[in-house]
């Protein structure tokens, strides 16, 4: 079955709010590669949120369809034991392309 389709107002005014669970939840039903198409719009600040408050697979899943730039600044703005978290969920093709 395919995953929704999210809105683009409706996601940013949930990220805004800072509504956790909604969050977490919504990355869960839609389309991952869909949600990467919103969150590369987002301030840094909001996308780090994301990488703290989603589950480390999901945000490796998410990490690997962003553009390399957005990817570079989320890797020099967390710590090495973050990041190392992160790329333990990364799938082995993912790493090399990383």
């Amino acid at each position: 079955m395919a995953k929704k389709k999210m809105n683009k107002k409706v996601f940013c005014a949930i990220i805004e709010a800072r509504k956790y669970s909604e969050i977490r939840l919504i990355f869960e039903e839609y389309n991952i590669v869909d949600l990467a198409n919103l969150v590369e719009n987002l301030e840094l600040d909001s996308i780090l949120l994301l990488f703290k408050i989603l589950k480390k697979d999901i945000s490796a899943e998410l990490f690997t369809y962003l553009p390399s730039n957005i990817q570079q600044d989320v890797i020099e703005a967390f710590s090495g034991p973050e990041i190392e978290k992160m790329l333990e969920n990364l799938y082995t093709d993912d790493i090399v392309d990383f």
